[in-house]
């Protein structure tokens, strides 16, 4: 009844109308309507009850209910009913606005009227924007410029038109016509096309194509749910792109001007867009602080960049279609290497350069991509070397902001907010593109490494006490250099005591000054500091900032080797870090959500830079990544602080003097400069004594190894590790040679240290057959180190690998290879001898309590009493034409005897066996001794080598035991307990006839240990020469900036849980990527992963040998593989 008395109400107020009322509009009047009371809730981004009510194709597809639109009846439409006064449900809500009585009866006119949608040529949607009065005259400002690819026309966008003007003469040729605000322009490649987007905010966007030598409009294109903010023609005029407020892009087909694909997945407006040279892929940007690349033909996102910390204003492909520039409100240009694919995970982030003090509001790219120009809100315009994004200039600061850029290879054209534009020849800027020098100021030139012939140990220097006064300049004592100076901090007039001491150097001179004070006990904490001959610091570095971030999560303490900072993300290894006073150099990167930087020397305690001092650094302290240059460089602003460092030192900065200062200053020119000592706290006393020492440099190390006597597993490897200590400015990388190893081992050798590092590590390895080391070569290896030093090669004995043991094979064996491959690293096994069982016909024992039983096997069995000391006779048919080059003694455990081990000594079933004899008797002759040349066993208790068996020594012999836990067990493999020796003859043992192998077994050591189990075997082949060559070491070639993989595999032995390793040793610059938070894992049950390696796009070219360790089950080793990296292809 309510609804058909409100119909019967609108009837009345409708026919009361005069004849002469307009038809109702959809885009003049309903659309606006229902924009302003439905669309808050039923967007395409909000769509309630799955109601869209922004369009008409939405409002006649309807909602959830179904259609809420009955044409030519008013009283059967559900739209009418719910926004009706007594409507329900009731909307809009009743807290909201409400449509007036005569704002429902247009709506009810229109309904009756058919509900008509908008025409195929109609204008666009309009807002009810209020018309306030203009009080004075208005300035057109400007929103964007454009050039056309030949540079002959200009386009300059305004408010509600688009103005083509000849370039450079600025004649305006066309005034075209555009609804509204036009947010962007641009031309088409070829030139004959320009674009306008704008749009009504809120409403609807709007693109118009027009002719740009007649200035006809030739296509008008609208969509988009709100204003276009960025348009973009395909470099093959196929395309055209479209970004806007309401978060999409939008693909359209040039000819037709219908959508091809909507690209979603930003989530704020799209400020710009460009297109890839090939007309392939398209970069984003946008409010949500993302850039996007995008494949154009199927939609697909194909990578985002989310290192932006807030607005992205801009984004350009560079001419070859290779790099991505971008910049926005967090005031940063960043520059991105794009693959060809540009899938994700394959592009790179080359630069973030900190490049004006407000939002960047433009870029632009030359035609020949080698000069990248930005405009901001901070009026600058400035000028970039794109290639390595170095500043090359600015103009002067723009009247007002310079909103909008474009740039021939000879001018660059600013337009400026307020309506007008400069142009600003660039001639001059162009000519610094290769004149690094003159553009990035002078580089700064470290202390050398220097071993001076002429350096003296400080102890043998000439030395002198201080004489006071020296606390001024005109009191300065006089220093001798190389000299050692005993003062004492105290002095009795105001202030704290600073002595003085002058000296002389020629330019280039390097001396090393350093104090003792700490380490003699002293309570003076000394500081260093170098002055001119008028007493004022001498500057030793200009540090420029080129990123800003601060500490983040904690502050640090002058130790600690690692820190959190913001902007993390664009910072590079082997950065330098300025923060509040010191410097530091980035080693590792942080290592997932919970870690932070790692700094030199990437362990221990931090390292400083430039002789500056370790100290604690607070939350939310500012530090700066910064780039050294020599004192005195002139620098472009690039918005950043600049840090003058002087020479100065607190604290060692390697801290080896417990608190004393040491640094190496290098005299800018001839003349007389002043040391000063004093100390740090501006304390002082009789007691605050010191030694100041002046000396020549020698550059140097000394080197230690970590690891040494080893067990190696067979067909496994263990890690070790070579750390230097750096002296007196040295830099330089050092090589260490292993060599000395036994038969079936093989080290990493050369092993290099690179350059400014202290460590590396490496891996000793062991066949699978390797032969166990011998008392002869278990422990003979040796370890050199060797350096290049100012022309010098520098040698170090480091020591050896000590003892090497080999252990039976591991439960876990890792494996590295470039691909996927089944088979192990060490190829096949070297061919065994064949040995046929001997069988003894007769065997005796020496007591009479003891005996041998003969088992089925053909082995023997001692059974009965166990004296102390028994010995065995065994007799053996042989046959006649025989040949024997070598027996063969395996011992084997038996249930019977203790432990069931193959001996019989009481506790542990071990033996001592102290001579084995041989002899031949030929039937009915006497017996003749077999030679025998040597003994080798499988295993041998260490003082019970397999040489006891045959130097007819009764104190030596062979035993099998080793120590575990502080007990004796007989040595197993897994848990057989058997082992064998082997012994050749010195002459093949012909038999010409018949006759009978007479062995006799000796006990002569440790009471009841006799052999329990054994069994004899020969063979007729001579003996195989083993080959203990490892394989040759595979290689993978990584180009810097690049991802390769290669395989991580293990052989599960009996383990068979998860698996966690550690790879180590690649090249600084080289990670492994892709591996989340629990690092580099193989689970439970699995055989293989791949492993990403990533070079970074600085890392060197270099090649070097790494690998994989388990971090369970002894820490078992792979193989090393040869990983070389080389440099990037010149484009």
């Amino acid at each position: 009844m309510r609804i058909f008395l409100l119909t019967t109400l609108l009837l009345c107020v409708a026919s009361a109308a005069t004849a002469a009322e307009p038809a109702v509009d959809y885009t003049r009047d309903i659309g606006p309507l229902l924009t302003k009371y439905c669309a808050g809730c039923h967007n395409p981004d909000d769509a309630n009850a799955e109601l869209i009510l922004t369009t008409f194709d939405g409002l006649q597809t309807g909602g959830e209910s179904g259609a809420i639109l009955a044409p030519d009846q008013p009283e059967k439409s559900l739209l009418l009913a719910v926004l009706a006064t007594d409507g329900e449900p009731k909307m809009p809500p009743e807290e909201e606005p409400q449509p007036t009585a005569a704002e429902l009866a247009l709506l009810r006119r229109w309904i009756l009227a058919g509900a008509t949608g908008p025409q195929a040529d109609e204008a666009a949607p309009q807002m009810n924007i209020p018309q306030i009065a203009v009080r004075g005259d208005l300035q057109a400002g400007t929103s964007c410029i454009a050039l056309s690819p030949r540079g002959d026309q200009m386009a300059i966008a305004r408010y509600g038109k688009v103005e083509l003007a000849a370039f450079p003469a600025h004649k305006t040729i066309h005034r075209l016509d555009f609804p509204g605000k036009v947010n962007q322009i641009a031309y088409s490649a070829d030139g004959t096309l320009v674009a306008g987007a704008g749009g009504q905010v809120g409403v609807s966007g709007e693109v118009r194509i027009w002719d740009a030598a007649t200035g006809r409009l030739k296509q008008s294109i609208r969509g988009h749910h709100d204003a276009i903010y960025s348009v973009a023609f395909s470099p093959d005029a196929q395309v055209l792109a479209t970004g806007s407020y309401d978060k999409d892009v939008i693909v359209w087909d040039l000819q037709s001007g219908l959508p091809l694909n909507t690209l979603t997945g930003h989530n704020d407006a799209i400020y710009d867009l460009a297109f890839r040279n090939d007309s392939k892929v398209l970069a984003t940007c946008s409010a949500d602080r993302t850039v996007k690349l995008w494949d154009i033909t199927t939609g697909e996102r194909l990578e985002t960049f989310g290192e932006a910390t807030d607005e992205t204003n801009a984004v350009c492909f560079s001419p070859a279609g290779n790099r991505v520039a971008a910049a926005g409100a967090d005031n940063r240009i960043r520059v991105w290497q794009v693959s060809k694919s540009a899938a994700e995970g394959t592009n790179r982030l080359l630069f973030t350069k900190f490049a004006h003090d407000a939002p960047i509001l433009d870029l632009a790219l030359s035609p020949d991509g080698k000069l990248l120009v930005s405009a901001a809100e901070d009026r600058t315009v400035r000028f970039w070397r794109f290639a390595d994004m170095e500043l090359l200039g600015e103009t002067p600061h723009q009247a007002d902001w310079p909103v909008s850029l474009a740039v021939t290879q000879t001018e660059a054209l600013v337009a400026l907010a307020r309506g007008d534009w400069r142009v600003e020849p660039i001639t001059g800027i162009r000519g610094k593109l290769n004149d690094a020098a003159a553009t990035i100021g002078l580089p700064y030139q470290p202390p050398p490494a220097i071993r001076s012939a002429e350096h003296v140990a400080w102890e043998k220097l000439p030395s002198a006490d201080e004489v006071e006064p020296n606390n001024g300049v005109n009191q300065a004592g006089s220093l001798a250099w190389p000299q050692v100076i005993r003062g004492v901090l105290q002095d009795d007039g105001a202030g704290a005591d600073v002595d003085l001491y002058r000296f002389a150097a020629e330019a280039g001179e390097q001396i090393i000054f350093e104090t003792r004070a700490a380490r003699d006990k002293s309570p003076a904490d000394t500081c260093l500091e170098i002055l001119d001959a008028a007493g004022e610091p001498v500057p030793h570095v200009l540090l420029r900032g080129v990123r800003d971030a601060e500490v983040t999560f904690r502050g640090i303490n002058s130790s600690t080797i690692d820190c959190r900072t913001t902007n993390w993300e664009e910072m590079e290894l082997n950065q330098f870090l300025y923060i509040q006073g010191e410097v530091v150099r980035l080693y590792r990167m942080p290592q997932g959500p919970d870690s932070g930087f790692n700094f030199y020397p990437g362990q221990g305690k931090r390292r400083p830079y430039f002789d500056t001092t370790a100290h604690a650094h607070a939350l939310f302290e500012p530090c700066y990544i910064v780039e050294p240059y020599a004192p005195g460089s002139d620098l472009p602003d690039n918005g950043l602080p600049t840090f003058t460092l002087n020479y100065q030192n607190d604290d060692d900065s390697e801290g080896r003097g417990a608190g004393d200062s040491l640094l190496a200053f290098v005299a800018p020119h001839t003349g007389d400069y002043l040391v000063s000592v004093r100390d740090v706290r501006g304390f002082e006393g009789d007691d605050y004594k010191y030694q100041l020492i002046a000396r020549r440099p020698l550059a140097d190390y000394s080197a230690k190894l970590n690891g040494a006597n080893p067990t190696i597993n067979a067909g496994s490897g263990k890690e070790f590790t070579i750390q230097i200590e750096r002296f007196d400015n040295f830099n330089g990388p050092v090589e260490v040679e292993i060599t000395g190893l036994p038969p079936g081992f093989q080290a990493t050798s050369p092993l290099v240290i690179e350059a400014g590092h202290i460590e590396a590590t490496g891996v000793l390895s062991a066949l699978p057959w390797a032969p166990a080391p011998t008392a002869e070569n278990e422990s003979i290896s040796q370890v050199i180190a060797r350096a290049m030093i100012d022309g010098q090669q520098v040698t170090k004995e480091v020591g050896s690998l000590g003892k090497i043991q080999l252990a039976e094979r591991p439960k876990l064996a890792v494996f590295l290879s470039p691909q996927s491959s089944p088979d192990g690293p060490f190829g096949e096994p070297p061919p065994e001898r064949t040995w046929k069982a001997l069988r003894t016909d007769q065997f005796t024992t020496s007591d009479d309590h003891s005996e041998l039983a003969l088992l089925n096997d053909g082995s023997l069995l001692a059974i009965g009493a166990n004296p102390g000391n028994d010995h065995y006779r065994l007799e053996i048919p042989l046959a006649a034409g025989e040949t024997l080059h070598a027996i063969r003694l395996d011992v084997l455990g038996h249930a019977s005897l203790p432990s069931g081990s193959p001996g019989r000594g009481a506790d542990n079933g071990n033996f001592v066996l102290t001579g084995l004899k041989l002899s031949y008797q030929p039937a009915g002759k006497p017996s003749q001794p077999i030679a025998i040349a040597s003994a080798a066993v499988d295993y041998a208790q260490a003082g019970f080598a397999a040489a006891g068996l045959i130097d007819d020594n009764p104190k030596t012999g062979w035993a099998i035991a080793e120590p575990k836990d502080g007990k004796f067990p007989v040595k197993r493999n897994g848990k057989d307990p058997a082992h064998y020796a082997v012994l050749e003859f010195a002459q093949p043992l012909a038999t010409a006839q018949a006759g009978k192998l007479i062995c006799e077994l000796r006990h002569e050591g440790n009471a009841g240990h006799q052999l329990g189990h054994f069994r004899l075997a020969a063979t007729v082949e001579p003996p195989i020469i083993p080959d203990y060559h490892f394989p040759a070491v595979q290689e993978l070639t990584i180009v810097a900036g690049e991802t390769i993989t290669c395989q991580l595999r293990v052989d599960r032995n009996g383990f068979d849980d998860r698996i966690q390793f550690d790879v180590s040793n690649l090249p600084h610059g080289v990670i492994v990527d892709n591996i989340g938070l629990s690092g580099v894992l193989i689970p439970a049950g699995q055989l293989e992963r791949t492993l990403h390696l990533t070079a970074a796009a600085w890392t060197p070219a270099s090649q070097r040998t790494f690998q994989a360790s388990t971090k369970v089950e002894g820490k078992q080793t792979s193989l090393p593989i040869r990983l070389r990296v080389v440099r990037p292809a010149a484009n």
